[in-house]
């Protein structure tokens, strides 16, 4: 809670210097833009073992297997890289540089979806005959 907390007060003061920047020079208010996701992103992934053994957790629990799981986790990272990239196009005003990297986005999280998909087909099929 405490690193939503500092995210978010990084992220206001660097919102509003790069309003600041951006009349004199939109340049340095997109580079202060894109230190300020990397910073935060970096902070964000030390949480991400304490999910990580969690889901460790839940997986062993539920008798799950982890070939299945490991595309949504592929999935979520897809998405979330994407919609950073294409923020960060629309801040820099390029508006189909930011469509093109969110249908890149979502052809690779299809992609990485493919083993669930296949999966599931297999599963419904065997119903199909049995």
């Amino acid at each position: 809670m405490e690193l939503a907390y500092k995210a978010a007060a990084i992220c206001v003061v660097a919102a509003l210097t790069g309003a600041f920047l951006k009349r004199g020079t939109p340049e340095i208010a997109l580079l202060l833009a894109l230190a300020t996701a990397v910073a935060v992103l970096g902070w964000s992934l030390e949480g991400l073992e304490t999910v990580s053994a969690a889901l460790e957790r839940f997986l062993d629990q539920a008798g799950l297997e982890r070939r299945l799981f490991l595309p949504l986790v592929k999935i979520v990272g897809i998405s979330l890289v994407a919609r950073l990239g294409a923020d960060l196009c629309r801040d820099a005003g390029q508006g189909m540089l930011a469509s093109l990297v969110e249908l890149c986005g979502t052809l690779c999280a299809l992609a990485a979806a493919m083993p669930l998909l296949t999966e599931a087909a297999g599963l419904f099929g065997g119903w199909m005959t049995g």
